[in-house]
């Protein structure tokens, strides 16, 4: 008893000290969201403490990490693009494979800042991937977070829901990694699905996600700024002029909350857009007059385009189309420097439409054909990107797969730990090395069971998931569909249409004869209802039939009978999921 007693007690002393390692790091990651000056000052005071006493390797990294995401916040894409790049190759150097999709997320978020998704996407895919391999649920989300806009950006709505839904359900994962890094505020991934509902139309939804982030603790700075206008952009747009307007008004008491000039100016440019669909030009001129100042203050071409494009909608609305179309014409030349399509394609639409007002319609046609062109080439690009993408995908997911059938590997190079971390490992590998010993004397007669055998069935696959998820305290939800109904060649046909509407994460298996089996990781209850929606148009050439779809979310006491068992007993047929409320 003595000697359980005594481990107790080491254990128990070692933790506050763990604690206190991980404090100062953790705050900072969350402040450099929600108030980047104040996590400025904090890391210059790091950097300060690590020059009189050498920090560890992997203290050192974590502190480069967290200054790529403050130099993004700053709008210092190319200082970044540089830290994330040597950040990356540090990590390799020193072994610490599993800290790359971090930096890879934050120098794919700088490149998508220029608007260059060419190479954002493939390097937003190549961080998922690590994230998924390494186990790291904080830089998946990041990754995930960021594709997800990308995604909504370029109307691919379907892969921007499913990305944001993994990111959301991961998000109950993050505090169990052996090491933290870095991970944004779950207030931002709200507002990320509240813009994507906002973007497909469904408005009700959109300001279901951004109340949701609004009402998280994590709400505040340019976190809570980012959501208040976002949901005066939904108000607006639902025809809630009074609504809209309160939040404008919330949204501009936190303007002065932002403390460099490039901060101040987007704030400022982004509240003008919404006075000018609120038909307040000269209140959206004023902002947006001192916002291009600063953007011309320091050169930044992209910031200053958008603000020119915003000043000749609002010339056009107080009815001085000289100077509006002076200001259009600038836009639409830095937009062809910098050869932004999507831009180009928006200034010569707003200008054709114009000219067709005016009755000028050789001027309307020629405008409307060079937005034309300006739109076609853009989806080249994108489609270039996409085949990249799979290309890339294809290529990393038999690596990934192999990975995950043997999740006893993950975590590499976490030898490069601080000093209290290797005090803890060699204390507690000494007390394990007792404890074997003690039972390899009790059970020597005991063979050990094979880890690494590789599941040959549905069963030990839905059982391996169900172990994977509960050791790295992820959610885990499955399908279960009856298709008695069914004859073998409509199962080939309704399995090989729900694959297309599936996640690369999930997979599914004939569990018999009669039942297909989904398995959904990282996904909870309500995750899972969204997945039902994505299938419900696979599902229905076979309406009329009796099939049976129930699902269930893993709880830490569940086998793969008692999950299974859950999952049939809330079948239901076809018919009844076309009136689901979810």
């Amino acid at each position: 008893m003595g000697f359980h007693h005594r481990i107790c007690g080491l254990l128990l002393w070692l933790l506050p000290l763990l604690v206190l390692a991980r404090e100062p790091m953790d705050e900072i990651g969350t402040l450099v969201f929600q108030y980047p000056a104040e996590a400025k000052s904090q890391i210059a005071l790091l950097e300060e403490e690590f020059r009189r006493t050498p920090a560890t390797e992997l203290n050192s990294l974590r502190l480069k990490l967290l200054k790529c995401e403050l130099l993004l916040q700053q709008g210092d894409n190319e200082a970044a693009i540089n830290l994330a790049q040597m950040g990356e190759a540090t990590a390799k150097r020193q072994g610490v494979e599993y800290a790359r999709p971090y930096f890879i997320a934050c120098l794919a978020d700088a490149y998508s800042r220029y608007n260059n998704v060419q190479v954002a996407l493939p390097q937003l895919d190549t961080a998922v991937t690590l994230a998924k391999r390494y186990q790291q649920p904080q830089a998946l989300i990041q990754a995930l977070r960021l594709r997800g806009k990308l995604d909504t950006e370029a109307q691919n709505y379907t892969s921007a829901i499913e990305d944001l839904r993994v990111a959301l359900d991961a998000y109950e994962g993050i505090q169990n990694q052996q090491q933290n890094w870095i991970w944004p505020p779950k207030p931002l991934i709200y507002g990320a699905m509240g813009q994507l509902m906002l973007a497909t139309g469904d408005l009700d939804q959109a300001r279901h996600y951004n109340q949701l982030g609004l009402e998280h603790i994590d709400s505040k700075g340019k976190v809570r700024l980012e959501l208040l206008l976002n949901t005066a952009e939904i108000a607006i747009a639902a025809g809630k002029e009074g609504d809209g307007a309160d939040y404008l008004a919330q949204a501009r008491q936190l303007l002065p909350e932002l403390s460099s000039p490039l901060e101040l100016a987007l704030g400022y440019s982004r509240t003008a857009a919404i006075e000018l669909t609120r038909g307040r030009p000269d209140i959206a001129e004023d902002l947006l007059n001192i916002a291009l100042n600063t953007f011309t203050q320091q050169q930044n071409q992209r910031y200053a385009m958008r603000a020119q494009g915003l000043l000749a909608q609002v010339e056009f609305a107080k009815n001085n189309p000289p100077e509006a179309l002076r200001l259009m014409s600038q836009a639409i030349a830095t937009a062809q420097q910098l050869q932004l399509y999507p831009e180009q394609a928006k200034y010569q639409l707003q200008l054709a439409r114009f000219h067709e007002s005016e009755g000028q319609f050789d001027k309307a046609f020629h405008s409307l054909d060079k937005s034309l062109q300006a739109t076609i080439q853009a989806h080249r690009l994108m489609n270039q990107t996409r085949t990249q993408q799979l290309n890339t995908r294809l290529g990393q997911r038999s690596i990934t797969a192999e990975v995950e059938l043997n999740p006893l590997s993950s975590f590499p190079g976490q030898s490069n730990l601080s000093w209290v971390y290797s005090l803890m490992l060699v204390m507690i590998s000494l007390l394990l090395a007792l404890v074997l010993w003690q039972m390899m004397r009790q059970f020597s007669s005991r063979s050990r069971p094979a880890e690494n055998n590789v599941p040959q069935s549905p069963i030990q696959w839905l059982e391996q998931a169900m172990q994977h998820a509960k050791r790295g305290g992820h959610s885990l939800s499955v399908l279960l569909l009856g298709v008695k109904t069914l004859d073998i060649q409509e199962i080939k046909t309704l399995t090989a249409a729900m694959k297309l509407r599936l996640r690369e994460t999930d997979s599914l298996y004939l569990l018999n004869d009669n039942e297909i089996l989904i398995l959904l990781p990282y996904t909870s209850n309500q995750g899972a209802d969204l997945v039902v929606q994505q299938l419900s148009p696979a599902l229905a050439p076979w309406q009329d039939s009796k099939i049976l779809l129930g699902q269930a979310s893993m709880h830490q006491f569940d086998t793969s009978e008692t999950l299974l068992k859950r999952a049939t007993t809330r079948g239901m047929t076809r018919s009844a999921l076309t009136t689901n409320p979810h």
